[in-house]
């Protein structure tokens, strides 16, 4: 791996040539100090030419021009509804050109009503953008179902990878929501389409942000409210299932400002009901054939509130308090038919069960944020604190009996599992962000978190007319002290734009298991260094042709829920367990990549893994048990070469083509898989007269591998269309997902000497009518993005 990144970095720097550019940035503010997103700035040499360098600010006003040779030039800076602005520069050094105001056009902003029309994708050193307003394929759709759209993000049953890696952290608005397994899955799912404004894609996440994740990152960027005074929408989802079950989801915002006080209120409300079906097959001890089929019925019911209010102390100064409420209940309601074959028939037996899963749920976040602009320059102190509180009942049930080849019952077996659990998480972050007039950002910070969670786990065993209650009790105490320090520095350096940083962590982790005569207790003690780099250099003058180069480390501890030893039974032979000896996973990436006018682009990336944290599937032939865990699996390779081309075929009618080739291979003392894939994902936008839009969405895969489990072909059309009504106040959608019903698979694990083929279908064909209806009192204000201290703690719950 050092090798290679060596040999990565001599071929970057060889493409050195004579010459010097430098960049130019600053901030667009309206003469209420509100920022001014998506204006066009644009610098055009002084001297007669075609040439000119441009960018759009970004949500916050802020924008970088780069890769622009010495010479005199003329800014130009334009936005609808506002003057536009023209200033002369002389350029032989970087500039910041701080704060620049835009006066209004009153005759204009009488007159028409201001829009900007943002790009799909947005390629930035460090990430990607994908904007998802106003698809109308969107519809209805939550935000595990948009990943699968985002470019080089493939979701498999809650999984999520990016180029091929797996274990990617999922953050909303910076923060990383402290869930894992089917609470993050469920959580995603109430997030809707609607509420998001963008999709940030950060395969190599910079220090700044934490080190857990080996398959980076995703940013959920929810939308933000934009007039003053006072501000309202409504809105309703339908969605029905093809052939099945329907679901809506009602929801409602409200926000108000007015002068140094604002505030934010969200209601969404979820009524879901889906199915899944799963069928194995395998080896059975003497020769026999190992075939069930489960048909689970998923039922779930969801509150989710958001309340924030901002105070401006002065015009560098902010504090803010927020809070965040989700809670719900899920039921999973499986019928088991087991049936082991053998080639004696009089042998044969068939086990018919019902395993009933139940959770309620109840999490709470509450966030302190304040931040201070300590110059014009754009340098800011920002100290962010969180405690989370979350309170989950769950149980799972079995009742199960076994008839032999005569149909009469042998066996039966029924008991209860519980394993509630209670969690407390305490987070602060505190940043430093120093911009200098050279062009150069040094950032400098650090982070405790403090994670105590409480798990008891007991059983209720029914033996004929007897309950033993409480049976086989045993609890399991986690305890968890991670303290982190960072700094990055950023800037441009001999043509060339780079971000390099280091982040230090600190672990200090113990779990004890107490009771059921399982008395054991585990400690970790580490520190880590965890580097990244992120290098940006232009071939020619223009800046049409450019070469990237970043690398990093990351980890991946493992989540609570899966070291907690629970053992619950999903069918008669099948049985999901937690693992308390789990150890951290690390793993280091690094990617070289090409793009041309900053919008193709096509790169080449490798990534080994140490330690992974895979699920597997074991079988125990002498039980006659299938057991699926987490486990340290030993080495993963993932190998890509990826390809991204948006194109504008007319006027009306854009397309984003994102193409993946990858190689994987998964090896450990029990098994060696290897797979060549591809994943292929096509989004057409068309806009009709009348305003009316259509949107489509495709993506294929020939298979996918994880851990020890490789996959079949993985295929989805999705299709919608939009229209505007009563001055674009309300908009109505309609979607249908999974045209051709291809989003399910079928799969094969390997260990050891043992065979498992399975497939799985669930309901991802789906109809979707959405409505929203906004009501707006009062003129255009930004409110405050609040920040998160409690990102990675927090999906790990």
């Amino acid at each position: 791996m050092k090798t290679l990144l060596l040999n990565l970095l001599a071929l970057f720097f060889s493409t050195l040539v004579l010459g010097q550019t430098f960049s130019v940035k600053g901030r667009l503010t309206d003469s209420s100090k509100s920022p001014l997103a998506y204006a066009s700035v644009n610098i055009k040499p002084a001297a007669q030419s075609q040439q000119f360098y441009g960018v759009y600010s970004d949500e916050d006003g802020n924008f970088e021009v780069t890769n622009i040779p010495t010479g005199d030039y003329m800014l130009q800076v334009s936005m609808l509804g506002m003057k536009t602005l023209e200033q002369s520069l002389k350029i032989h050094d970087n500039l910041n050109l701080e704060t620049i105001m835009l006066e209004e056009d009153p005759n204009v902003l009488n007159e028409v009503t201001v829009t900007a029309k943002k790009d799909r994708l947005t390629r930035k050193v460090d990430r990607l953008v994908m904007n998802v307003e106003d698809n109308a394929a969107y519809a209805g759709r939550s935000s595990l179902e948009l990943f699968n759209t985002a470019p080089g993000v493939f979701v498999n049953n809650g999984n999520i990878s990016i180029n091929g890696m797996w274990g990617t952290r999922v953050m909303v608005n910076g923060r990383i929501l402290n869930l894992s397994g089917d609470d993050l899955k469920n959580y995603l799912q109430n997030l809707r389409a609607e509420d998001i404004q963008s999709i940030e894609i950060i395969a190599r996440p910079p220090a700044e942000y934490d080190a857990e994740g080996s398959g980076g990152m995703i940013n959920i960027i929810l939308k933000k409210q934009t007039q003053a005074g006072m501000n309202a929408r409504f809105g309703h989802d339908y969605t029905l299932g093809l052939g099945k079950y329907p679901s809506y989801r009602p929801n409602a915002g409200l926000s108000y400002k007015k002068d140094k006080l604002g505030m934010s209120l969200d209601y969404g409300y979820a009524h879901d009901k889906g199915f899944q079906e799963v069928g194995q097959e395998r080896a059975f001890p003497n020769q026999g054939q190992y075939q069930a089929t489960n048909d689970a019925v998923h039922r779930r019911r969801n509150n989710r509130i958001r309340f924030s209010t901002t105070y401006d102390i002065n015009d560098q100064q902010f504090i803010a308090l927020d809070y965040t409420g989700n809670y719900g209940w899920f039921t999973d309601s499986i019928r088991s038919v087991t049936d082991i074959v053998y080639p004696d028939a009089a042998n044969n037996t068939q086990a018919v069960g019902d395993f009933p899963t139940h959770a309620r749920n109840n999490f709470t976040n509450v966030g302190l944020n304040y931040s201070w602009n300590t110059d014009t320059l754009g340098s800011r102190l920002r100290f962010i604190a969180d405690y989370t509180y979350s309170d989950k009942n769950a149980y799972s049930g079995t009742n199960s009996i076994t008839y032999n080849a005569a149909g009469l019952p042998i066996a039966d077996t029924i008991f209860t599992f519980f394993y509630p659990s209670t969690s407390k998480i305490l987070t602060a972050d505190l940043k430093y962000n120093k911009t200098f007039r050279s062009g150069l950002d040094l950032a400098i910070g650090g982070k405790l978190s403090s994670t105590d969670i409480d798990n008891a786990n007991s059983y209720d065993i029914f033996l004929g007319e007897t309950v033993r209650e409480g049976a086989n009790a045993f609890d399991y105490l986690y305890r968890e002290r991670i303290s982190a320090g960072f700094i990055t520095l950023s800037g441009n350096l001999l043509q060339t734009q780079f971000s390099v940083g280091l982040r230090g962590e600190h672990s200090n982790i113990r779990g004890e298991l107490i009771g059921d005569g399982q008395d054991t207790l585990t400690k970790w003690n580490y520190f880590s260094l965890f580097p990244s780099a992120f290098l940006q250099r232009p071939l020619d003058e223009a800046g049409n042709h450019s070469l990237t180069l970043s690398a990093n480390r990351r980890i991946k501890r493992p989540s609570y829920q899966d070291l907690n030893p629970y053992r619950y039974y999903l069918d008669n032979y099948s049985v999901q367990a937690g693992n308390p000896f789990l150890t951290p996973q690390f793993s280091n990436s690094v990617e070289l990549g090409y793009l041309f006018k900053q919008k193709y682009y096509a790169a080449f990336s490798y990534a080994r893994s140490r330690d992974v944290i895979n699920q597997v599937i074991e079988t125990d032939l002498e039980s006659e048990q299938m057991t699926l865990l987490r486990k340290n699996t030993g080495r993963e390779d993932v190998y890509t070469a990826t390809f991204s081309a948006p194109v504008n075929l007319t006027s009306w009618w854009t397309t984003t083509n994102n193409l993946i080739l990858t190689h994987s291979r998964s090896r450990a003392p029990e098994f060696d898989v290897s797979l060549n894939s591809l994943v292929l994902q096509s989004e057409q936008e068309i806009n009709l007269p009348q305003d009316w839009k259509v949107s489509l969405n495709a993506f294929y895969t020939p298979g996918v591998l994880i851990g020890n489990i490789s996959t079949t072909s993985i295929a989805s059309v999705d299709v919608g269309i939009q229209k505007k009504f009563f001055g674009e106040r309300l908009s109505a959608r309609a979607a249908l997902s999974d045209i051709f019903y291809t989003n399910n698979f079928s799969a094969r694990s390997f260990y050891n000497d043992s065979v498992l083929d399975l497939w799985q279908r669930d309901q991802t064909r789906v109809f979707t009518l959405s409505l929203m209806y906004n009501i707006n009192i009062g003129k255009a204000f930004k409110l405050r993005s609040l920040d998160k201290s409690n990102t990675e703690e927090r999906e790990r719950l």
